[in-house]
């Protein structure tokens, strides 16, 4: 199984984060600031770029919800739900993509917490701490 996953990174999740996860083996990062048919456009933009790469968009944005994007009808979406700024939030993915969980990430909504992650899945919900 290819564990290697792809994420559209939204402009609101910033350039800092976008530069870590380049440097992340496993992930494939697009930066939606360095796309120039994107940057400064509206999410369903956004939404229908990363359904026609098939990549997961990764957001600080709540409009990217179960609400808006029913479970295991997307590539899925990442939420950062994290009170703290670029380095906590870089810092909670790192420890995402390393906890062995992150090919769930794909057709799911995953919320990256300071301590834990929690993942909507067709199946139900599953929620963990890093370790």
């Amino acid at each position: 199984m290819n564990t290697t996953i792809r994420i559209l990174i939204d402009e609101n999740a910033g350039g800092v984060i976008a530069k870590e996860l380049a440097k992340m083996s496993g992930i494939n990062a697009v930066f939606v600031g360095d796309l120039s048919d994107l940057r400064g456009r509206s999410d369903d933009h956004v939404w229908s770029y990363a359904k026609k790469e098939s990549r997961i968009v990764l957001s600080l944005d709540s409009d990217f919800s179960r609400f808006n994007h029913p479970v295991c009808t997307h590539h899925g979406i990442i939420r950062f739900k994290t009170r703290k700024y670029d380095p906590a939030r870089v810092e909670a993915f790192k420890k995402f993509a390393l906890s062995g969980h992150r090919v769930e990430a794909r057709q799911s909504i995953t919320y990256l917490y300071d301590d834990r992650f929690k993942i909507e899945t067709c199946e139900g919900v599953y929620e963990n701490k890093y370790e």
